[in-house]
């Protein structure tokens, strides 16, 4: 039974306190994508909602996979509209980790994708500073606007400019459970369920402003090899 939002967001904000999410994969699990971005050559890893919003950056001494800023027009039925997604690697169980930096103020919402199975059918966690009907929760796209499949969710994150955070997502066919975790030291602040446990893709996007991403790694027990062809890459440099 789903629990009633305030119950519910208090239940996970005293999870959140007092049980950091642990590093690293469960046992049995392998590494199958590392991405650290020195290279320009990660951009045929990925499809770009714009090749001509994102691109690679090397600016400081390291590399990074870089938004620019926002598109101005929505995703698919209305998902974080700027978003990359990694092509080849299909998963069902696994544990995605990677960094994010916001070099400026006033980013509304970072995103996560998974299960990815077409441009109309996904899953995507929105990180968002407040929690409502369209942010700060997890949500199914199948062809039809965004569906809260939430079990858990805190208020909201803060999305400071100028820090490295990162974002840790765990998901189990087996439990039936997902749990998305956030911050420099990443606490769970959403979990989901059975709507989220589709096979697919992975992939990250951002709403509202500039973005550099970073350090992604992806563990699974095993996976499927399958072209993303519906998505260009993005550009090759800044």
């Amino acid at each position: 039974m789903r629990l009633p939002p305030l119950e519910a967001c208090l239940l996970a904000a005293l999870a959140a306190c007092s049980a950091p999410a642990a590093g690293g994969p469960p046992e049995g699990f392998e590494l199958v994508y590392s991405q650290d971005f020195e290279s320009a050559g990660w951009c045929t890893d990925f499809g770009a909602s714009d090749p001509e919003l994102w691109a690679s950056d090397r600016e400081g001494g390291g590399g990074t996979a870089f938004c620019r800023g926002s598109s101005g027009r929505e995703g698919p039925f209305g998902s974080p509209p700027d978003f990359l997604w990694l092509g080849g690697v299909s998963v069902g169980d696994f544990v995605l980790e990677f960094d994010v930096f916001l070099p400026a103020p006033g980013v509304q919402e970072l995103a996560v994708y998974f299960g990815i199975e077409t441009p109309e059918s996904f899953v995507y966690a929105s990180l968002a500073p407040h929690a409502d009907a369209r942010r700060h929760d997890v949500f199914r796209v199948d062809h039809a606007p965004p569906l809260s499949i939430s079990k858990l969710r805190t208020f909201g994150v803060a999305l400071p400019a100028g820090v490295w955070q990162r974002v840790r997502v765990a998901r189990s066919t087996v439990g039936g459970r997902v749990s998305i975790a956030f911050g420099e030291r990443p606490a769970t602040v959403l979990t989901a369920g059975n709507g989220a446990l589709a096979p697919g893709w992975i992939g990250f996007g951002v709403r509202g402003g500039p973005a550099h991403f970073d350090q992604v790694r992806l563990w699974a027990p095993e996976w499927t090899m399958q072209s993303l062809d519906f998505l260009p890459p993005p550009a090759q440099g800044r």
